[in-house]
């Protein structure tokens, strides 16, 4: 079979898939392989559809990953791959084929990468409008595998017709869209009947004429699915979301119109669609639609109706916390080898045993980004979902998504999980160090002794939070250390020439928070990365423990304040007094 065989099998198909097509090209003779021809029809085929931002075009690489040793972005297909003698194929194939699929594909690419290869615009009358035209001749034969990629074909289309200001090609679009969205349009695919209202919010002036049939489409879409809602909302919770999906299209419409009353009854009524399945699907989840709902009202600055629903989330935190199953980790230890362990980190003199303590629980950034990557390799699965972190009253406080910033989030969430894993064994250290009289208040007082990080006037306050620490008073010891930890990184950033206090808008000043001043140490390479790691973690960071910030917002239970936390924070703040002080004027790491 020759490449003239397989083009002319396809040509008459009104509908087919280019992997096929694909498929049948890669099965020609390796002596076709190395003609021009083949080679462009392969290229041609090998392109997905839908979009390719990194690239600004509808047609994009069906695969693309980083090399592990530069970095260097890898795609397949490449349009670096397209010649000036491809190109000219593409174009030639162009006039030669009546097929509408075909016509659209070599016109699309032409479009999408003429200018890359030769540096000059493709032609408006050659390739553009050829293009649009062919992509809603395909959609008019309705054969294609799935509805979606009708949309598809038509947004794009559409878009470039808006591109080229041409009335007649978005006219033209626009009556095709409406009748294709009225045939496949059911109430559960909001990707195909989403399309026509999102035109409208953004070309309103232009497609005006299209306004009543889209907007009385989309309100009885809404009436239907509200009433599903409440008619069904107790058994299944498909409808509540499908509600939100069109409750925020129209609410962006009518957001353009300036009418805020209907905004708020569209919402009143999702809020309470939604809220039918809140039953059925459990507390954790009602809180996650609130919230939802919560960013819905924000987005069309209903700040009022948003904050209420805080109320309503926090009733369900306990419903939450009962929901929450404990997962137990059983851990075989060898007696000899852990007690050989603790015997070789007790050896040295007190202060070699201290240091050494103190060392063995500060986390290694480079350590905790392998361990990371090895749990990620463990469960790939598990690391795609999306982790919600709940406060001790059942309040949502804190996401972890995939994104631009969840792996830094998932390894600050990693520290902390492992921080409290190892609470374990820092608690078996340290009875074995006050065994041998080495852990004690005075050994501990004296790490703080004329220590220039240490106000004084507040030296009374760290002796008696570090003797509730050993008289096992950790709710008053928490209290009282915590802010003499921050008060202590401050006296260091001043030490240091960093700023502690800023202007504020009354013509004042006003300290700088705990966040920003380890921020600012690390810039001015006064912390090393690992004590900045660490104790951003332990005070300051959402995602990890952020002791200092959910001490000072009132949001941690009594309970709470237990040995393990106050472990960490006394350990911490041996750390900090270990950091050494160099001259401000040479501005020295520390």
């Amino acid at each position: 079979m020759s490449l003239n065989d397989i083009l002319s099998k396809y040509e008459p198909l009104d509908g087919f898939s280019f992997d096929d097509l694909l498929r049948d090209l890669n099965k020609l003779c390796e002596d076709c392989q190395s003609s021009l021809n083949l080679k462009a029809e392969i290229l041609a085929m090998s392109f997905s559809e839908g979009g390719f931002k990194e690239w600004n075009s509808f047609y994009g690489p069906t695969s693309s990953w980083a090399r592990k040793n530069t970095g260097e972005l890898i795609h397949i297909p490449d349009k670096k791959d397209i010649t000036s003698e491809i190109l000219d194929y593409w174009l030639d194939r162009i006039n030669k084929t009546d097929n509408p699929m075909l016509k659209m594909r070599y016109s699309g690419l032409v479009w999408d990468f003429g200018k890359l290869v030769t540096g000059i615009e493709p032609d408006f009358r050659e390739v553009k409008t050829v293009f649009i035209k062919s992509a809603y001749d395909a959609v008019k034969k309705d054969k294609l595998e799935h509805p979606i990629i009708g949309v598809e074909y038509l947004e794009c289309a559409i878009l470039r017709a808006f591109s080229l200001n041409n009335k007649v090609l978005i006219d033209e679009g626009m009556n095709i869209l409406i009748k294709y969205v009225s045939k496949y349009s059911e109430d559960q695919k909001p990707g195909i009947w989403a399309l026509p209202l999102r035109l409208l919010i953004k070309h309103s002036k232009t497609i005006g004429a299209f306004e009543m049939n889209i907007i009385c489409d989309n309100e009885d879409r809404f009436e239907r699915l509200y009433k599903k809602c409440l008619d069904r909302g107790k058994e299944t919770d498909v409808y509540a979301h499908l509600l939100i999906d069109e409750a925020t299209l129209l609410a962006d419409y009518y957001k353009l119109k300036n009418n805020n009353d209907k905004i708020l009854d569209i919402l009143s009524r999702t809020l309470e669609g939604v809220g039918q399945s809140f039953a059925l699907r459990g507390a954790m989840w009602a809180q996650i639609m609130l919230e939802k709902m919560q960013d819905v009202y924000r987005r069309y600055n209903c700040d009022k109706q948003a904050n209420r629903l805080y109320i309503e989330i926090q009733k369900l935190g306990s419903k939450v916390i009962s929901e929450i199953i404990p997962n137990e980790i059983s851990l075989p230890l060898d007696r000899k080898a852990m007690n050989d362990y603790f015997d070789y980190l007790l050896q040295g003199s007190n202060k070699e045993v201290l240091d050494t303590y103190i060392l063995e629980y500060l986390p290694r950034l480079s350590v905790e980004k392998e361990r990371q990557k090895e749990e990620n390799a463990k469960a790939p699965l598990l690391d795609l979902a999306h982790t919600v972190i709940y406060d001790w009253a059942g309040m949502p406080i804190s996401h972890i998504e995939n994104g631009e910033n969840g792996e830094k989030n998932k390894l600050s969430y990693g520290i902390y999980r492992r921080m409290l894993i190892l609470s374990f064994f820092m608690q078996i250290h340290i009875e074995k160090m006050k065994e041998k009289g080495i852990y004690t208040y005075d050994s501990i007082i004296d790490r703080f002794k004329n220590s220039e990080l240490i106000d004084d006037k507040q030296r009374i306050q760290l002796e008696r939070g570090l003797k509730a620490y050993f008289d096992a008073d950790y709710l008053v010891a928490c209290h009282l250390l915590v802010p003499m930890f921050e008060s202590s990184l401050r006296r260091l950033a001043a030490l240091c020439g960093v700023e502690v206090m800023s202007a504020n808008k009354e013509g004042g000043n006003e300290y700088k928070t705990m966040d920003v001043l380890l921020e600012k140490l690390k810039e001015s390479k006064n912390i090393p990365d690992d004590v900045f790691i660490y104790f951003q973690n332990v005070f300051t960071d959402k995602f990890g423990w952020n002791i200092r910030n959910l001490i000072s917002h009132g949001l941690l239970q009594s309970e709470t304040f237990n040995k393990t936390m106050a472990d960490r924070i006394v350990h911490a703040f041996i750390t900090l007094m270990m950091i050494k002080i160099e001259p401000m004027a040479d501005n020295s790491n520390v």
